[in-house]
């Protein structure tokens, strides 16, 4: 049986956080509309029970602590949802290259060969 507190599974915890804020930061820095949709709702499935879990286990706490846990677990819900509806919503200058919103992940560009004209 392990102690209340373990500093093994506080480590893991902390290295798998180190993990997923590395994914946040490929898919920021790409804006690959699979891998930051991915990325969404892998946080969403970490946030959502956290939220269900605290909001189950608030006796006790006063009424402010109360208040700003709610809000700020609110905000990881809420925030990766938006975030995942303005990333399924293609814009028209990005279809089909790749970015948040585009309807393919990836761009075909053929170049016109020797001699050949590029005019339609």
């Amino acid at each position: 049986m392990l102690p209340s507190y373990n500093s093994h599974l506080v480590g893991d915890v902390g290295e798998l956080n180190l993990a997923v804020a590395f994914s946040f930061m490929v898919a920021t820095l790409t804006l690959h509309r699979l891998l930051v949709r991915t990325v969404l709702v892998g946080y969403l499935f970490y946030s959502v029970p956290h939220m269900v879990f605290h909001v189950r286990h608030l006796a006790g706490f006063p009424s402010s602590d109360v208040a700003v846990q709610m809000i700020l677990l609110s905000i990881s819900v809420v925030l990766p949802l938006a975030l995942l509806i303005l990333a399924r919503t293609p814009r028209r200058r990005d279809v089909g290259n790749g970015c948040v919103g585009s309807s393919r992940s990836t761009r075909t560009t053929s170049l016109p060969r020797p001699g050949q004209s590029d005019a339609p």
